[in-house]
């Protein structure tokens, strides 16, 4: 199975605005999640959810190192 993966970039340095990921499923405009990349840390969420599972930069290391 393919996806898109688009994404947009605010014009300043990483901040409080988030980098947003979406990712869509097939040929398609479906977007199965986004991707929310921040200062702060990372966020994965369904695509109408308010609120998704979220990683500090040091938990998200963690939890990579881990996989």
């Amino acid at each position: 199975m393919r996806h898109k993966v688009s994404f947009s970039l605010p014009e300043r340095m990483l901040g409080p605005a988030d980098i947003i990921v979406k990712v869509k499923q097939g040929n398609g405009n479906r977007i199965l999640r986004k991707l929310l990349l921040s200062k702060g840390g990372i966020e994965w969420r369904r695509k109408n959810a308010k609120r998704g599972k979220k990683r500090n930069w040091g938990g998200f290391a963690k939890m990579m190192d881990s996989v």
